[in-house]
């Protein structure tokens, strides 16, 4: 896939992801984007990773996401190494924004909120419900999710009723039913790193439901609506602060439109944190991206609140708003700091 840029007079490589890994090369007044993902964590799609890249002109400046561990990280780390050229480091959710900034070919400042799984943060936060500024190549975080407790790490992502039982030991006392082990691991905080994760706290949501899967979940939101007192917006350490801990404990205490509520008092909390950026930068343009904005149910409910409110909306149309478009967006972060 091609995308047109502004006229730049550096050759950029970007490199991000793992599995689903991509790159983004902008040459002139072009960027390009491969539309097919390549698996990292296998010695074929390495090569074939590489062979891809083989295929573009030796780069001036070469850049990655900003997390070492990341296949991608590393093989950029390598290159630039070798060529003798500069490699830089960009944050995950910085790139997402600026992806679709590109998009749009937007110059002025705008908000963002970059929604997804998880993405190394600063300080080696766990980010993934941030609330950005954007502007010139350079970002300011303002807002965020409450963040909760990810007993495990990663094993949280794949076994969320870990997320579900840190949550009621938390806010409720609850221990009945929990391995030893695991209680030990909460009263004493080990390995339970906080979150400010959107996606793990659909996963949160979904395990107090009871509903089987996300997409069911999503399904059953055909009738979103915020709950009433279901958010709270605080400021912590500067940051707008929105915690759902009330939507989340009516959810596990009453199932009914589990879905619907969540959904919409999700949206609604997005937008009063929305509402306070706008106040405090007089910005009234905001992009949406990340992989929870593949919920149409949020994207439309968030989208529509602000809109009705005189934001400018801006999301992604040639890419998704989920992780494939992130190479184009460090790529864009590049070329305007170096423009």
């Amino acid at each position: 896939m091609l995308l047109k840029v502004p006229q730049t007079h550096l050759k950029i490589l970007a490199l991000s992801g793992h599995d689903k890994a991509g790159f983004c090369f902008i040459e002139k007044d072009s960027a390009f984007i491969p539309t097919t993902p390549f698996n990292l964590s296998t010695k074929d799609g390495i090569l074939a990773f590489k062979n891809a890249i083989a295929e573009h002109s030796v780069p001036d400046i070469i850049a990655s996401d900003l997390h070492p561990d990341l296949a991608s990280s590393k093989i950029a780390h390598d290159m630039a190494k070798a060529l003798g050229i500069k490699h830089i480091g960009i944050r995950h959710h910085h790139a997402h924004i600026a992806a679709v900034m590109a998009e749009h070919a937007a110059s002025a400042p705008v908000l963002g909120f970059a929604l997804d799984g998880l993405g190394l943060g600063e300080n080696n936060e766990l980010w993934g419900g941030e609330l950005l500024k954007v502007e010139k190549g350079t970002y300011k975080r303002l807002g965020r999710l409450k963040p909760f407790r990810l007993p495990g790490s990663d094993k949280g992502t794949k076994e969320i009723w870990r997320i579900a039982a840190a949550f009621l030991y938390d806010k409720l006392g609850k221990k009945e039913g929990l391995p030893p082990l695991f209680e030990t691991a909460l009263k004493k905080h080990i390995n339970t790193p906080l979150t400010s994760s959107c996606g793990r706290l659909f996963d949160l949501a979904l395990a107090l439901s009871g509903a089987p899967n996300l997409g069911i979940f999503e399904r059953q939101a055909s009738n979103p609506e915020p709950l009433k007192n279901g958010f709270i917006i605080n400021e912590n350490s500067g940051l707008i602060e929105a915690d759902l801990t009330p939507a989340l404990l009516h959810i596990y205490g009453d199932k009914t439109n589990a879905a619907g509520y969540f959904h919409g008092t999700l949206a609604a909390a997005l937008f009063s944190m929305a509402a306070k950026a706008r106040e405090a930068t007089d910005i009234t343009t905001i992009a949406l991206s990340g992989g929870c904005f593949l919920n149409k149910v949020l994207k439309t409910e968030l989208s529509a609140l602000l809109t009705a409110a005189n934001f400018t909306v801006l999301t992604p149309s040639r890419l998704p708003p989920s992780d494939e478009a992130v190479p184009f967006g460090i790529a864009d972060i590049v070329r305007r700091q170096n423009s």
